[in-house]
Parts: structure tokens; C-alpha cells; sequence
């Protein structure tokens, strides 16, 4: 279950679509199912650099080798499918999803944070009036979404 739990959080923060998290996804999934005699290799990346050892080897032309030496999580399609598969639909649903494309974390404050820093970067110098106005935008942002910052002309 760690695994999984590691699978889905690379596939969720390391792509920027709900298309590209969907199907890195399933390729976990359906990559752990996968044997020498049913492959299921369909969602996975393909090209020579794909973590997929499978697609790999295609890319390179070189047989892939047995999936029992190569697999690092290998799942019983028979046992588990039926299963994971209606989690993995839920994991995967787009409304889901796309509130995962901002890649905040649970914690508000340290969400918060981030977007203040987004506004005003940590690595070069900026005044004390900038960071002020860019904790005032990053606050209107996350309260009241990014057309709140618009309200602040109001002011």
C-alpha cells in the first residue's frame, strides 16, 4: 500500500494536466497488474528514459526481460483488480484531480506561504512595501480565489 500511496503522490505532483495525473495514474496500476503473460503496459510512458522498464526496452530494442526480476511492486490482477480498481476510479476523477493541479498542501498556512512566496521570491532582496503589497494579493488570492486580488483596487 505504500507503494501505491508513493506511485499516486509522483503522479499527481510531477504532472501539470488532469490528463497527464489520470494516466500516470493508471499506469501505476495497471503497471503492478502487469506479467510475462498478460503485459499491461498501456498507460505507462513510452521512450528510452521511461521509468517503465518495459516501454524502455521497446524504445531501446531490447527484449524487456521478466517482469518477476524487473517489477518492484507486483500485484495479483486476479486477487486485487476487482478491488483497487473502483479506488482507482475514484483517485482518478477529474473534478479530484483538478484540485490537485494547484499542488497545495493540507496545511493552509503553509499553502499560504507559498503562494505569498510565488508573489515575492525568497531569493532576491525586495522592500518591506513589496512584501506587504504581496502578502495583501496573496491573501485576496487565497481567500477569494485569484479574482479577489481585483477587489483591492476597490480599496
Amino acid at each position: 500500500m505504500d507503494k501505491l500511496q508513493t506511485y499516486y503522490r509522483r503522479a499527481t505532483r510531477h504532472n501539470s494536466t488532469v490528463e497527464e495525473m489520470k494516466e500516470a495514474i493508471l499506469a501505476s496500476l495497471h503497471h503492478c497488474f502487469s506479467t510475462d503473460a498478460t503485459p499491461r503496459h498501456d498507460f505507462c510512458p513510452s521512450g528510452r528514459d521511461s521509468w517503465c522498464f518495459f516501454k524502455s526496452a521497446h524504445a531501446t530494442g531490447e527484449p524487456p526481460g521478466p517482469h518477476a526480476s524487473r517489477m518492484k511492486t507486483q500485484l495479483d490482477h486476479a486477487l486485487l483488480h476487482e478491488h483497487l480498481q473502483p479506488i482507482y476510479n475514484r483517485l482518478s476523477d477529474n473534478e479530484l484531480l483538478s484540485r490537485c493541479l494547484r499542488h497545495a498542501t493540507q496545511n493552509a498556512n503553509e499553502s499560504l506561504r507559498c503562494v505569498i512566496w510565488s508573489k515575492c521570491s525568497k531569493t532576491k532582496f525586495a522592500s518591506s512595501k513589496k512584501v506587504r503589497f504581496s502578502m495583501l494579493l496573496a491573501i485576496a488570492e487565497y481567500n477569494h480565489c485569484p479574482e479577489g486580488s481585483l477587489h483591492l483596487k476597490e480599496l
